[in-house]
């Protein structure tokens, strides 16, 4: 961090997802006000369903019929993630 600045999500560096950032989302949805707990539960929820994606994205990427070869793939494309995140909210919301 240079010398003279503040910043204020230095708290929560450990989180994968920026404490702002998240309050910034929560306030685009509507919430007028959130309290430090509700953004930190929001970001555990956001991490869990990012790994979720990533991981299901994963599994897409190495098991693509479109591969050369049928090789394993190994660069993951945003079809992949698209696809991915389909399979994991559906199968939140069932």
């Amino acid at each position: 961090m240079p010398k003279g600045k503040y910043n204020r999500e230095s708290k929560f560096e450990n989180e994968c997802f920026p404490f702002f950032t998240v309050r910034r989302i929560l306030t685009k949805a509507g919430v007028k006000r959130a309290n430090k707990e509700a953004v930190k539960e929001m970001i555990k929820v956001l991490e869990g369903i990012g790994l979720e994606i990533a991981k299901e994205s994963n599994l897409i990427a190495h098991n693509s019929p479109h591969s050369l070869s049928f090789k394993e793939r190994e660069t993951l494309t945003a079809e992949d993630v698209a696809i991915a995140a389909r399979r994991v909210l559906s199968q939140d919301l069932q």
